[in-house]
């Protein structure tokens, strides 16, 4: 792969606009890599759109444990031979490979994946979406195919509307949606990326929880009612920078 590669990362709603660049660059000889996500599944189950290696791409990768997988944490690549050695190799080079343990939990992923599953984690994440239009607006909530997001300026808004506070917002965006991540973690013990993701994670608060997860926390509800008391708090507390501070790194009740 020397010279120039070219990396696609798709909307949904955008196939169009990126499944001809694939066939052009093939026919350029420039290589290119689909940056799948959980598409692969998504696009061709839901959407009757293309699979990943109908696109024209030259390799596409996807991941392990979203939308109807459910793990390991790892990414599943396919697409030209030549090429997807040359980056086996390279990986191997980095310590970066797949070990044979993380490839047999792959390959049972693969083998338990049962289209069904995913649709109902459709289906789920249109209920969620909408009772969150109904809690907050359907300008503050955007759908995306597997649930409902809040972007983390839209998140800003929502919390200075919120709080009923005539001063200025002490907070940035990424603050006030790690805080109310920080707040369903210690209240509620739910896991997001908001309180537990890596640097570089996104910041936007993004729900697509499995069936199995809902019904253990106690129903879509109960889901909903933690979310919002989670962003209510942040809300009453977003005046405070020091209020803020003790969530993020110490105990407040």
């Amino acid at each position: 792969m020397d010279g120039t590669a070219f990396t696609i990362s798709p909307a949904f709603s955008g196939i169009a606009f990126w499944v001809i660049p694939g066939w052009r660059l093939r026919m350029n000889g420039v290589p290119s890599l689909l940056d799948d996500a959980y598409g692969a599944r998504l696009r061709p189950i839901v959407y009757h759109q293309p699979k990943t290696l109908e696109t024209g791409i030259d390799i596409g990768i996807t991941s392990c444990d979203k939308a109807g997988l459910g793990g390991p944490r790892a990414g599943l690549m396919a697409g030209r031979p030549d090429l997807v050695t040359r980056v086996l190799a390279r990986a191997a080079e980095l310590g970066l490979e797949a070990r044979p343990t993380l490839a047999v939990d792959v390959c049972h992923s693969l083998q338990n994946f049962d289209p069904r599953q995913l649709q109902q984690e459709v289906v789920l994440g249109q209920k969620i979406y909408h009772r969150l239009c109904r809690q907050y607006g359907a300008e503050a909530v955007r759908q995306t195919g597997l649930g409902a997001t809040i972007t983390e300026e839209d998140a800003w808004y929502l919390v200075r509307s919120l709080g009923m506070s005539q001063k200025p917002l002490p907070l940035v965006p990424a603050e006030v949606t790690a805080g109310i991540g920080m707040y369903w973690l210690l209240h509620h013990g739910m896991i997001t990326v908001n309180a537990l993701g890596q640097p570089g994670s996104r910041v936007s608060l993004r729900f697509k929880p499995k069936p199995q997860e809902v019904e253990r926390f106690g129903g879509l509800s109960a889901l909903v009612a933690a979310i919002d008391d989670g962003i209510h708090w942040v809300a009453r507390h977003s005046a405070s920078v020091a209020d803020l501070r003790r969530l993020l790194f110490g105990t407040i009740g």
